[in-house]
């Protein structure tokens, strides 16, 4: 009996190391390369990925002024004044040169009766910005209001603006000068006001009283007369109208037709 011979055992070859590119050794490529895995070692596989943080940028003071208005502002429009009055101070807090958030929050302070805070409000805005004509307005009528017709007059000159752009400012102006004695110089304004914007009553009432004041009875009876045609003078000062026109001239009717207002002459 012949006896099979067991088949020879194959030499089993160890795996080659990995092999570095070089000019020799290039890189696989195409289809090689899909194949081609990187080797992530145990440790990189357990550290964490790069976490990106935003952080927000700090808020200006100016950005902060306007914030703190625009809620006054709400609060002033819900007729939360207490609320309003402390983000009006912050606002000019992160702005002193806030020129709108003073001349709201001297508002309040005159409508309560606090004058005293009021001027300081005003007083430190137009020291450091004189030209600001809101605050300058303000301020003259509280010395208006106390006979300080001369402060008044400087005050306002200091950040008059152009007539045509603000021309009640001009009246206030007007009024200081004819309550400071300086009538020529109101009569004058009021004639230019009212060529600007002819049908204003107070304007023509102004205009009367300083032509009265100077003696100019033609002129006076014609402003007067123009005051009478505007609905918007209120009786006592229609009365009172009415006796001056008397006064001046009892047996002349003035008063002239509606529709016909023009400025009169000065002499």
């Amino acid at each position: 009996m012949i006896k099979a011979k067991p088949a020879p055992r194959t030499a089993t070859t160890p795996p080659s190391p990995p092999q570095r590119e070089s000019p020799d050794n290039p890189a696989p490529t195409g289809a090689e390369a899909t194949h081609a895995q990187p080797t992530i070692t145990q440790e990189q596989n357990k550290r964490p990925l790069p976490v990106m943080e935003k952080y927000a940028r700090p808020m200006t003071e100016k950005e902060k002024a306007s914030r703190s208005w625009q809620l006054a502002l709400r609060r002033l429009k819900q007729g939360q004044t207490e609320d309003a009055l402390g983000l009006l101070q912050q606002t000019i807090e992160h702005d002193s040169g806030h020129i709108s958030a003073r001349e709201a929050l001297a508002s309040i302070y005159i409508n309560r009766g606090q004058l005293v805070e009021a001027e300081g409000i005003l007083n430190t805005g137009l020291k450091t910005h004189p030209k600001a004509s809101p605050l300058a307005r303000l301020s003259a009528r509280l010395m208006m209001n106390q006979n300080n017709n001369a402060q008044a007059i400087s005050t306002l000159k200091s950040a008059m603006p152009e007539i045509s752009s603000d021309p009640s400012y001009h009246a206030l102006l007007a009024a200081a000068l004819a309550q400071h004695g300086e009538t020529r110089q109101a009569a004058d304004l009021y004639q230019r006001l009212l060529g600007i914007h002819p049908n204003h009553p107070e304007w023509w009432l102004g205009l009367a009283l300083t032509q009265d004041t100077l003696g100019n009875n033609t002129q006076a009876l014609a402003a007067y007369g123009q005051a009478l045609t505007k609905p918007d003078l209120g009786h006592r000062v229609r009365d009172y109208v009415k006796q001056r026109i008397k006064a001046l001239d009892p047996a002349k009717d003035v008063s002239p037709k509606p529709g016909n207002i023009q400025p009169v002459a000065l002499q």
